[in-house]
């Protein structure tokens, strides 16, 4: 709905459908999205779950990222921020260096 325009960014952050799942394997019918990102030598990718971007902000995260180091210690500021916002959910990082 977010990459749709329907809500704002703010509203996702509590829309009753935030953490909806429609696209699961094991689960019934798949149709995974597909498709490729342009990315560059120097581009850092990061995935995460709710228990990272729930509790940390988007600035924050970039700030982080953007920080000199390796992505171990990038990763591990990355948790400590989510668990010092609380922890409430699973905490998930992993980062790749291209």
């Amino acid at each position: 709905m977010l990459d749709e325009g329907t809500i704002t960014e703010m509203e996702s952050c509590n829309h009753p459908a935030r953490n909806f799942i429609d696209q699961c394997i094991g689960c019934g019918d798949c149709e995974p999205e597909e498709g490729h990102l342009n990315t560059l030598s120097t581009d850092l990718i990061m995935l995460s779950t709710d228990g990272l971007h729930d509790a940390v902000d988007e600035a924050t995260m970039f700030e982080i990222l953007s920080l000199d180091g390796d992505i171990e210690t990038k990763a591990n500021e990355l948790v400590s921020r989510a668990l010092d916002a609380g922890g409430k959910d699973n905490i998930t990082v992993v980062l790749a260096q291209l």
